[in-house]
């Protein structure tokens, strides 16, 4: 699932349409928040189970 959330901002950043772009981004610092506090207590990178949940989380906000 990163991989294909990588190649949609790739394909937009090359579309040149900034308003997908700053949506992937955001999406992409989300990911790596929860990276960064996965490896801060010792668990492993997210998963595609989390990624989905962190996305829900997003669309509720």
């Amino acid at each position: 699932m990163r991989d294909t959330i990588a190649g949609a901002l790739t394909t937009a950043i090359k579309a040149q349409d900034k308003r997908r772009v700053s949506t992937l981004r955001l999406i992409m610092a989300a990911i790596q928040d929860r990276d960064i506090l996965n490896r801060g207590s010792g668990k492993d990178p997210v998963t595609g189970d989390e990624i989905s949940a962190i996305l829900a989380k997003m669309i509720k906000q």
